[in-house]
């Protein structure tokens, strides 16, 4: 069974991945299902623009009405959402338009969407945002809203921890160099056993502290880096043989794509998401809403981006 969570309405929770196929969008409805168990009202958005597969796992029509698309031209959160199990969904848009106005004026379509997110209905207590995987505008943007930042990445070697500590150390460093660090997000990581074997969480957070090096920015965060790790379980082979294992893997994901299918969480990650959602409820509110807060942590970032760009220019013209 869920526990009971506890937590400040309004949190906004960034689900980011270091490359695609992590399994990002199926941690995001999982989450999705498990708030809406506990009758708290949540809403699923996918900003994975042009490699959604939310409509896949939650068996839903892509419609230019319950989309990101709708969001860009003013419909609100509530207005643009699907419900299934008890949880709102809102779709990627599919729309060419949107795609391409995504591409070639990346911070103006961002604006609406960010607006939608900032002015959010009170009722939403979560907000669950999938972004697009690695470091692109959208996620260093919404790393910026972010009460918590959900890193969730295949635990199968070691390249994928690095990939994940990359953008970790990368968003915090954004925060660090724009004089914003008091404002960094909680970080949690799950480690997703889409394989035999890998590394263990304890072995997953040991790297990445290894890797990120935080130099004393903890004291500037106020907390620790990681908050939490968590994993994913694998569903083990009932036979022997390569055969065996192929077999059993696609089972696994039958029985998870099946499940989300049907609004329900697979047996098997039941736990794990509890878990997950159990630590949430430790979390302090962010002391500020999220339109002051935001305003408040935008203008040094974007200064600071001002900067490096104009040191780079002046770096080619010397040249």
């Amino acid at each position: 069974m869920f526990r009971k969570i506890i937590a400040e309405p309004g949190t906004l929770i960034s689900v980011i991945g270091g490359k695609g196929g992590g399994g990002k969008t199926a941690v995001s409805v999982l989450l999705g299902y498990g708030l809406a168990q506990q009758k708290e009202r949540v809403v699923v958005v996918n900003y994975d623009l042009g490699n959604s597969s939310l409509n896949k796992y939650t068996n839903m029509e892509p419609d230019p009405r319950h989309s990101t698309g709708a969001l860009r031209r003013g419909a609100g959160l509530a207005d643009a959402a699907l419900s299934k199990a008890g949880a709102d969904f809102i779709l990627g848009s599919a729309d060419i338009e949107d795609t391409q106005a995504a591409y070639n004026s990346p911070h103006s379509y961002l604006n609406p969407l960010m607006q939608a997110i900032l002015h959010r209905p009170p009722e939403y207590r979560y907000t669950i945002v999938d972004l697009q995987a690695g470091s692109t505008v959208f996620t260093v943007r919404f790393a910026l809203l972010a009460d918590v930042l959900l890193s969730v990445f295949p635990a199968s070697d070691e390249e994928n921890v690095n990939i994940a500590a990359g953008q970790l150390k990368l968003l915090l460093g954004a925060y660090v160099s724009a004089g914003i660090a008091a404002y960094f997000p909680r970080v949690f990581v799950l480690a997703n056993h889409n394989k035999p074997g890998g590394l263990s969480g304890r072995q997953v957070k040991a790297k990445l502290e290894s890797l990120i090096q935080t130099n004393g920015w903890e004291e500037k965060i106020g907390h620790s880096f990681l908050t939490g790790v968590f994993e994913l379980p694998y569903l083990p082979a009932r036979s022997s043989g390569l055969f065996g294992r192929v077999q059993a893997r696609l089972a696994e994901l039958d029985l998870l794509e099946r499940s989300l299918r049907q609004g329900e969480i697979p047996g098997p990650l039941r736990v794990p998401v509890d878990k997950v959602l159990a630590a949430l409820r430790t979390l302090p509110p962010s002391g500020l809403d999220a339109p002051g807060r935001y305003a408040r942590m935008l203008a040094p970032y974007e200064q600071s981006v001002r900067n490096r760009n104009r040191n780079e220019n002046r770096n080619i013209t010397e040249r």
